[in-house]
């Protein structure tokens, strides 16, 4: 036999089978099939498993038994042979390059660094070093270093030398790094590999059947297997009657020149152009409901685009098919639960925040951890407690949170902040093992558990990982971790499929998949051909100059491929080809190149595909109306007993919203926020106010500048009380904008105390009955005047509103969805009648309250109600002078019709429109789609 040879297999059948009978040919069944002195290199390894599949029924049809060849991948004749240096792992490259690059002066690499870091620490090496590691694979493939690249000259004519030199001496550093600890790199390893292949003791011969693509080291080792006197053979697919040489290299590999404009054997009727990845998916399981009972190895599925996936899988469990969809490459890492632990405790480490903090403690593991250190919460009071944490006190640091929390919650995060310290410390791997062992503590898993799946799949490479770590020394947290993460990035997690199940397929895998009936579906440009990764270092004319791949020879491989696939059909069975007009986003997709590989004779046949393809998908593709998972579901009517004042303006506004915020305590709130909002702003002012009120001395006084001193001190006391001694720069610049409205506020205290009014009462709590109901509230302030013993009584605002813009509104064009009672008539700035409604009824009822407030000694005295404005366009005191006894009566008697719905147990939906809605995010665009209606069940509350 000559030591290498090329054959030409027919293409119009299932390849396994034509291996099969190719391998078969001299085997007349006498004796067992003996293939033990074969060695098969298969593009992948389900390839290599079907060829063994058909191999063996060819043994049991003649009822022989079978010594089965070795299957394995081209990389195995270019594998890193054990020798007497070790060879360096990923994690540890990674590690000497981030450690280098760290420590490097970036000036002495200026064509590589033009513009040198202004912080050349870890996680710059890190980034930089993770660029050149895969820079360097890139280049091994091709039996090319950053070296080799420099002084060949390779980059020369796109006057890159000097930069590339650069890349050589640091190549040549991360070198004598690897050696002083004694390792050698690993890509180095593979290049000599290639150079001297070692065979397994048993291989006489080795077979490439069908293998469209390998690097060059590929090509360096089959050259070298041959001149060590082993047989190669080499076995392509392709038409009956062309010279193997015409179409393919001598290893097999699909030359650009005879399939990049070759016409694909693709019919229009085969194309199915559909709206997105659901619509594909529909149209999948439609195609499959022929096969509902078993698919039986009819039907095969290759899915080109990812992303497409877990609409296929949703289908499927939705259907009425009695076999599901598996993947055979599992789930990215990434996704996993596992995984997102681990990053959030990175993330921690890296930059220990409040925000990051409340992050690690939202997962069930960490919460495992801290009951097996005995400092147990139960779950609900802590995430409660960190949400009020984050919204009322703002911690920017954990180290802030910590002293800003009491008790159990203060517990909880210094422990937290222990863990953080140790995660950065030298003991960076005993602690994270420590971590995760109480986090499971007694935890049973399963492997249907997406959960437990991860930890199972991922605990080998990272307990590889960690170990490895121990043994390069000590190396904090802070260095390591993201290494660690970067490790497992490239991680799957396998999931056992079903028996019987329709795996989902790659494009590598199809053309050894024998079903008669194939669907591909996500025939996008971009998931076929796959674009070839960007490369700052390695333009497209670069990689081609260097024999690399380049998207011009992917296409060219695909292209054969694609017209592999087909052609094995040609003898009974179809292809479909489905593809998306867009992104289930709306993001546009445009349709693969290789679907307009026409027949250049046909004048036709382009633009038919150009416009089959580019059309609108029909029109049934389009996608559903909105459909809400769950509605919200209010409980019962609830009869207060008693309601504030500040609730009826929530009622007037939407009832069935102020069901949800007053009875069942739905609040909108943003537990993660990094500045005070206006309620925030306001309560501090009003805290500030408030001490001002309560000292008698001060508040009598008509000097200016005490006043403002005393205001001083109190914002500060209160500002540091609530925020703690480190608040983030936004809370510092609100507290500056709050000591100015305080300061000038000052000066209108004086002003108003030298007009007669002094401040008698603050923050008056009161409760008095209307209609059986008791209504409630806390007046900010009671003035008397000191010479006819007036009374007035004034609310603290932040804003600029006058009292009747914050009391009365429009009733729009639908006066009619707001009960009468809340509608009266008013006159506009011409003095024309207007109707208007009330929307808050705070200061009527403080009038109410007043005039029958005995303590107040009015003795027939006027009762007068304003603000006193504390804006950044209005500060001071604004009374309500069109609040006359008519629309008092108005204001009573709509405070009456408030408590007198409640008290009958309205029924009702949300309104559709509100001025502020805190519940937008959960009703979306229509609320009464998203609620079931507010009933008539019974229940007794306060407000």
């Amino acid at each position: 036999m000559e030591e290498k040879t090329h054959s030409l297999a027919a293409w119009n059948r299932p390849a396994p089978e034509g291996v099969a009978d190719w391998l078969c040919s001299g085997w007349e069944g006498e004796g067992p099939l003996d293939l033990g002195d074969l060695l098969i290199l298969g593009q992948t390894k389900g390839a290599g498993r079907r060829l063994k599949l058909a191999l063996a029924r060819r043994a049991a049809e003649r009822g022989q038994g079978m010594l089965p060849p070795r299957f394995v991948t081209p990389a195995f004749l270019f594998r890193a042979i054990p020798g007497d240096i070790p060879v360096a792992s990923d994690l540890a490259c990674m590690l000497h390059w981030s450690e280098l690059l760290a420590g490097i002066d970036a000036e002495d690499f200026l064509a590589l660094f033009p513009k040198t870091p202004d912080n050349s620490d870890a996680s710059w090496g890190r980034a930089v070093g993770k660029a050149v590691h895969g820079l360097r694979k890139s280049l091994s493939e091709g039996d090319f270093d950053c070296g080799s690249v420099a002084s060949g000259g390779f980059a020369r004519q796109w006057g890159e030398d000097d930069r590339w030199q650069d890349l050589a001496r640091l190549e040549g550093l991360y070198r004598e790094s690897l050696s002083a600890v004694g390792l050698r790199d690993p890509l180095d390893a593979n290049r000599e590999a290639a150079k001297n292949p070692e065979l397994p003791p048993e291989v006489k011969r080795v077979l490439l059947p069908g293998v469209p693509g390998f690097p060059e080291l590929g090509r360096i080792a089959l050259e070298k297997v041959v001149a060590m006197g082993v047989p190669v053979e080499v076995l392509s697919f392709g038409p009956e009657g062309e010279a193997p040489e015409d179409l393919f290299d001598e290893w097999g590999r699909p030359l650009r020149s005879a399939w990049e404009k070759r016409p694909g054997p693709v019919a229009d009727e085969h194309l199915h152009l559909l709206r997105d990845e659901r619509a594909q998916a529909k149209a999948v399981m439609e195609v499959l409901k022929p096969y509902a009972n078993e698919h039986g190895g009819r039907v095969s599925l290759g899915v080109m685009d990812a992303e497409a996936k877990p609409y296929l899988l949703r289908e499927a469990e939705e259907s009425e098919l009695s076999f599901s969809l598996s993947d055979p490459e599992g789930d990215s890492a990434t996704g996993s639960p596992f995984y997102a632990l681990l990053a959030a405790l990175a993330g921690l480490v890296g930059d220990s925040t409040f925000r990051q903090a409340v992050l690690v403690l939202r997962f069930p593991d960490t919460r495992s951890w801290l009951e097996s250190e005995g400092v147990g919460m139960d779950a609900r009071e802590l995430l409660c407690g960190l949400d009020a944490l984050g919204s009322k006190r703002i911690p920017v640091t954990l180290a802030d949170a910590v002293n800003l929390a009491k008790d159990e919650l203060r517990e909880v995060l210094a422990r937290l902040s222990e863990l953080a310290k140790k995660l950065k410390g030298p003991n960076f791997a005993e602690t994270l093992r420590d971590f995760l062992l109480g986090a499971t503590l007694g935890r049973e898993f399963s492997q249907d558990n997406l959960a437990d799946a991860s930890y199972v799949s991922l605990s080998k490479p990272f307990t590889e990982a960690l170990d490895e770590l121990e043994s390069l020394g000590e190396r904090t947290g802070a260095e390591t971790f993201p290494l660690l993460l970067d490790l497992l990035r490239g991680e799957r997690i396998s999931r056992d499929a079903e028996p019987g199940s329709l795996p989902m397929q790659g494009w590598l895998e199809l053309p050894w998949e024998d079903a008669p009936r194939l669907l591909l579906l996500g025939f996008n440009e971009g998931c076929v051909p796959e674009a070839v990764p960007g490369d700052t270092f390695l333009p497209e004319n670069l990689r081609r100059e260097l024999g690399l791949w380049t998207s011009d020879v992917r296409f060219a491989r695909d292209a054969y491929l694609l017209q592999w696939i087909v052609a094995s059909r040609e003898g009974g069975g179809r292809v479909d080809f489905l593809l998306g007009k867009w992104r289930s986003g709306g993001d546009p997709l445009k349709p693969s190149r290789l679907l307009f590989l026409c027949d250049e004779s046909d004048e036709d046949a382009l633009p038919a595909r150009v416009k089959k393809l580019f059309a609108d998908p029909p029109d049934e593709e389009k996608n559903p109306a909105w459909r809400f998972a769950w509605k919200l579901n209010p409980g019962p009517v609830v009869r207060p007993e008693k309601i504030s004042v500040t609730a009826f303006a929530s009622f007037l506004d939407c009832p069935y919203r102020f069901h949800l915020k007053r009875f069942l305590e739905m609040d909108s709130i943003d537990p993660l926020k990094s500045e005070g909002d206006s309620m925030d702003f306001g309560s501090l002012v009003h805290d500030v106010l408030e001490v001002f009120g309560r000292d008698e001395e001060v508040r009598q006084s008509d000097e200016a500048d005490l006043i403002r001193s005393f205001l001083k001190d109190a914002l500060d006391k209160v500002f540091a009380k609530r925020y703690g001694a480190d608040p983030g720069l936004p809370l510092l610049q609100q507290k500056e904008s709050a000591w100015i409205r305080l300061s000038k506020a000052a000066e209108e205290q004086a002003r108003e105390r030298r007009t007669g009014w002094i401040p008698v009462r603050a923050e008056d709590l009161f409760r008095k009955e209307l209609d059986g109901v008791f209504v409630g509230g806390k007046v900010d302030r009671v003035d008397r005047h000191e010479t006819d013993g007036s009374i007035r009584v004034l609310d603290y605002k932040t804003s600029s509103k006058s009292p009747a813009e914050a009391h009365w509104g429009s009733p729009g064009r639908e006066p009619e969805q707001f009960p009468e009672y809340a509608r009266f008539m008013g006159l506009d700035k011409r003095g024309k009648d207007l109707e208007r409604r009330w929307i808050g009824l705070q200061l009527p009822l403080y009038r109410w309250w007043a005039q029958d407030e005995g303590s107040l000694g009015l003795a027939d005295k006027e009762v007068t109600v304003g603000y006193f404005n504390l804006s950044s366009e209005v500060i001071g005191v604004t009374v309500w002078e069109e609040l006359d006894d008519e629309l008092m009566a108005s204001a009573m008697t709509c405070a009456k019709g408030v408590i007198g719905d409640l008290s009958s147990g309205l029924a009702c939906s949300p309104r559709g429109r509100v001025a502020y809605d805190d519940f937008k995010d959960l009703f979306f665009h229509d609320s009464s789609l998203a609620t079931i209606p507010l009933g008539e069940q019974e229940g007794k509350g306060a407000v």
